[in-house]
């Protein structure tokens, strides 16, 4: 093999992207985990994340893209590092 591309479509194990402000932080924001729908979501998703970031409410109901704290934890970080890791070493 000369060369080798992967596009990784992060997703989450809900389905749903995380849309908003990651747990017990002022200034970390996240917008990912949109899984195959990333090109179709990001226009709205660019919208969303412009209201949150100036300080606008959301036009949109945002409760279900919430981050869940388990989402936010370390020790899930580093388990879905792991995993990644695992699926594009295999």
């Amino acid at each position: 093999v000369v060369s080798s591309w992967s596009g990784l479509r992060p997703a989450t194990p809900s389905g749903l992207p995380l849309i908003g402000r990651l747990p017990d932080t002022t200034n970390a924001w996240i917008a990912s985990g949109h899984f195959r729908s990333g090109l179709q979501f990001s226009p709205p998703t660019a919208v969303i994340m412009r209201e949150l970031l100036t300080g606008v409410t959301p036009s949109t109901n945002i409760a279900a893209f919430a981050v869940p704290e388990r989402e936010a934890s370390l020790q899930h970080s580093e388990n879905l590092l792991g995993t990644l890791s695992q699926r594009v070493c295999s």
